[in-house]
């Protein structure tokens, strides 16, 4: 399904984004692509949030460690990133 999905997106992004930003108004929702997931924030409030988070919070670093946490890798990336 998110392979034909994502392929429809291609055609009919406009479409599908403002059905998502009706259906899904004031929440986060996900839009498939061919390799991953795309997170749209629906309203002005969460894209402000998320600009002004600190960057304890929302840092490169964070999000490298919970991939590779996910991915059985713990620390791999996030030491490797350090070291260069």
């Amino acid at each position: 399904m998110t392979y034909f999905s994502s392929l429809r997106f291609l055609k009919e992004a406009d479409a599908i984004l403002r059905t998502g930003i009706t259906k899904y108004h004031g929440r986060l929702y996900k839009i498939p692509q061919m390799n991953q997931w795309v997170t749209v924030a629906s309203t002005h409030d969460f894209i402000e949030n998320i600009r002004t988070a600190p960057e304890h919070l929302l840092s490169m670093e964070a999000a490298e460690y919970d991939m590779s946490s996910y991915q059985g890798f713990p620390r791999l990336v996030l030491s490797l990133y350090r070291h260069y």
